[in-house]
């Protein structure tokens, strides 16, 4: 009777260990993410501001439609406000993939679609010393600053018949954050809004909620009272 009551006192104990083991990783997870949160929040503030120097404030843009252009993944993208309130510009999130991960690029451009800025965050896994330098290289980034893009010519690296110089033994990051570049700027470029003011009930809890757009009529219909119906 011994025999069996010593692994079952055996596998109580270990069942125990294990319960509390669960619950500390719970609660250390449930406080790093937290803290984890809040210091990409703060690191991506000082994103925004640096790609628009002249923004007071940014507001995130809600029912844009991100896409995925480029082959780029495009995840946020947020009005630049000024201290009255109003549209000065636009900035993007891109996620380029790198060489050894996704690279954030953040992208600012002015109401006419020129370029304020670019920035490439730290959080990204490219190689110490090559591609990493995409953080600091602001020789890099500079290269598309107060330039206009244009969707018949897009930005590429001199590689693949471009102008932008890559960082050195880091071709394949350069590119990457090049197509980021092209694609934030697509992804802006089909969501900005009319004018430079935001209407009354458009920001709804701290986000610019983008009005749906209507189906445009096909060729041979008439949109009338609700009704779509052929031409005579």
């Amino acid at each position: 009777m011994n025999n069996i009551k010593e692994p079952l006192k055996l596998g109580g104990i270990l069942g125990a260990i294990a319960l509390v083991l669960a619950l500390l990783l719970a609660f250390v997870n449930n406080i790093t993410k937290e803290r984890i949160e809040k210091v990409n929040a703060a690191a991506l503030q000082q994103g925004l501001f640096a790609v628009m120097e002249n923004a007071d404030h940014f507001i995130p843009m809600d029912g844009v439609e991100l896409g995925n252009s480029y082959g780029v993944k495009v995840d946020e993208m947020y009005l630049a406000m000024d201290a009255n309130e109003d549209v000065i510009g636009y900035c993007a999130v891109a996620k380029p993939g790198g060489y050894a991960g996704e690279i954030e690029t953040i992208v600012g451009v002015d109401l006419s679609f020129k370029i304020t800025g670019v920035n490439v965050t730290s959080n990204m896994s490219e190689t110490p010393g090559l591609g990493a330098k995409a953080t600091d290289s602001s020789k890099f980034t500079y290269q598309f600053a107060d330039r206009q893009w244009q969707e018949t010519s897009p930005f590429a690296v001199t590689k693949d018949g471009g102008d932008v110089d890559a960082i050195t033994s880091a071709t394949i990051t350069s590119r990457a954050v090049t197509n980021g570049v092209n694609a934030a700027i697509e992804v802006m470029n089909n969501n900005s809004i009319y004018g430079s003011s935001i209407a009354e009930g458009e920001i709804v809890d701290g986000k610019y909620i983008v009005p749906a757009k209507e189906r445009e009529p096909e060729e041979g219909e008439n949109a009338v009272e609700g009704e779509v119906r052929e031409d005579e």
